[in-house]
């Protein structure tokens, strides 16, 4: 599981490194079409909005598989091992519940809006939504296999799986 992870860790950083540079591009040239030509393209919000929604997402997946994000120690900081380790187990449990309830809903909508695009670039609006339920689906993968491995005991790193 921990390799199925990390390959999907590493495709979705390539992922968001990419649309990171095609959002970047994609404004350079509307910015430099306005000044120099004094013209706008009206498609470059939906497009560059699509590209930040593929950047954000699988890069805030990586950043919850390489354990990266923001943590306030205030409490851990005073508490017990043992009391930890509780702490552990509830955070672990209750993120996997909280993803696979937003996957859960992010599919409903998903669903729901085949067919419907965007008024000016007419992009598919699942476009946008595949990115959120990709990654909330990862994520909770993510923390499911922690608290797996709270409930377990069990190191898997050490083991390799």
């Amino acid at each position: 599981m921990k390799t199925f992870l990390e390959k999907l860790s590493q495709l979705q950083l390539g992922i968001s490194m990419i649309s990171l540079v095609a959002v970047i591009g994609i404004n350079f040239i509307e910015i430099l079409g306005r000044y120099l030509f004094n013209s706008s393209l009206v498609w470059v919000q939906d497009v560059s909005l699509l590209f930040m929604v593929w950047m954000i997402f699988p890069g805030s997946s990586v950043i919850a598989y390489q354990k990266r994000d923001v943590v306030i120690t205030l409490l851990t900081d005073v508490l017990p091992e043992r009391a930890n380790k509780h702490l552990d187990y509830f955070k672990n449990g209750a993120v996997s519940l909280f993803f696979l309830v937003f996957s859960y809903y992010t599919l409903t909508l998903f669903l729901k809006q085949q067919g419907q695009t965007t008024v000016t670039a007419s992009l598919p609006l699942q476009w946008y939504t595949l990115s959120l339920l990709i990654n909330s689906s990862y994520v909770f993968l993510v923390y499911l296999r922690e608290f797996m491995l709270d409930i377990t005991g069990k190191n898997l790193e050490k083991e390799g799986q």
